[in-house]
């Protein structure tokens, strides 16, 4: 499995670790979401980047759309290591 390093920076580091320890995000329109979810979900199954990435991307324009915001950059890396040694 290919793996990504975790980042050097310390506030890098600090915000990688926090994302790490995220695990729900509520949203008042969720309900909106939920194709797109699923979607990658299926997508994050299958392991495969080039439809995590679509996937990904999807939701990302749906909720900047809502939330009349610019969509980020999406990008697909490698999975993170259960434990860093």
């Amino acid at each position: 499995m290919l793996t990504d390093k975790p980042p050097r920076g310390k506030l890098q580091h600090q915000e990688y670790l926090l994302s790490d320890d995220l695990r729900t995000i509520k949203l008042s329109e969720a309900g909106l979401f939920q194709v797109h979810v699923l979607r990658l979900e299926q997508a994050l199954i299958s392991d495969s980047q080039p439809e995590v990435k679509q996937a990904a991307t999807t939701l990302t324009l749906a909720l900047a759309e809502t939330f009349q915001v610019q969509p980020p950059l999406v990008r697909v890396l490698g999975s993170r290591p259960l434990k860093v040694s």
